[in-house]
This record gives C-alpha cells, sequence and structure tokens, in this order.
C-alpha cells in the first residue's frame, strides 16, 4: 500500500490494449472486491476506467517477466503510475496476484490475515474509493492488478 499525494486530473484512455476476455474477467473480479466490501458493510468501489488501463498495463509487464511486483517500469509505483493516466489522488493502494481464476485470487486475498496492511486490508478500507482493475493472461495463469485509489477533491 502506497500513501501520499498526486497530481493531473482526469480519467484518460487506457493505454496498453484490452481483450474482450480479460476485460470481462476485470469486471467480474471489480463485482467481487465489492461484495466483500458489501459484506463488510464498507461503502462500494467506483469502477476507473483509467486506474484500469494503467493496471492492465501493470499486469502485462509482470506478464511478460513472470512474476509478481509493484516497481514497473524504471522503478515506478502504483501512484506514479495513476499519475500518468491523468488521475489525481490522496491515497493509493495496490493489489498484485496470480492464479488461475479470478475466483482464486479473491480467495488469496480475503483468506489473509484481519487487521493487517495487506491486500484483505486494501480491499477492505472505506477510505479508498476508487478501483481499476487489469489482468493480462499467459496460457490458464492469470496477472492481476488492482489499483485502488481516492481522489484528491474526493
Amino acid at each position: 500500500m502506497c500513501l501520499g499525494g498526486g497530481a493531473a486530473a482526469a480519467q484518460g484512455p487506457a493505454p496498453c490494449p484490452s481483450d474482450a476476455a480479460t476485460a470481462q474477467l476485470a469486471r467480474q473480479l471489480f463485482a467481487k472486491i465489492n461484495a466483500a466490501r458489501a459484506a463488510a458493510s464498507v461503502p462500494p468501489l467506483h469502477w476507473s476506467a483509467a486506474a484500469a488501463g494503467a493496471a492492465r498495463c501493470h499486469s502485462q509487464q509482470m506478464m511478460q517477466r513472470g512474476q509478481l511486483f509493484h516497481g514497473g517500469d524504471q522503478n515506478t509505483g502504483p501512484g506514479d503510475r495513476l499519475r500518468r493516466v491523468g488521475i489525481v489522488w490522496s491515497r493509493v493502494a495496490e493489489n498484485v496476484g496470480e492464479a488461475t481464476s479470478i475466483a482464486a485470487v479473491q480467495r488469496m486475498m480475503m483468506d489473509e490475515p484481519r487487521g493487517q496492511a495487506n491486500h484483505r486490508a486494501n480491499i477492505l478500507d472505506p477510505q479508498l474509493h476508487d478501483l481499476g482493475v487489469g489482468i493480462a493472461r499467459r496460457g490458464e495463469m492469470l496477472f492481476i492488478t488492482e489499483d485502488f485509489y481516492t481522489p484528491l477533491h474526493d
């Protein structure tokens, strides 16, 4: 999880190409995340197309390298990637995962211990308001990035 200020505004176009299958999986995972928030009495997140584009690019980088990481090309973090697509944020958090299904990755993230700064904590953080999910696929393996943020003037 990363905290701090961001610069630039707007929800710009997706920086990496998408395919219908992974876009549909991203929306399904978004729904699962909001279902988990609802079960915990946390307000739902808003979908961010710009954050989804940044997350998709990061997932593609992880897929190409065959490993999970938060720092991208030139060691940029999630906040940097969101700024590049025009998002002004006051709070940022990122989950990355690798699994053969969205159900499996959601289960892994939600089964983590409660009360720790981890994937589950990011999903259930009521101070995070927006989310973009990006998925890249290599064979049966899904590389998943969830970029959460709170707009600067929210």
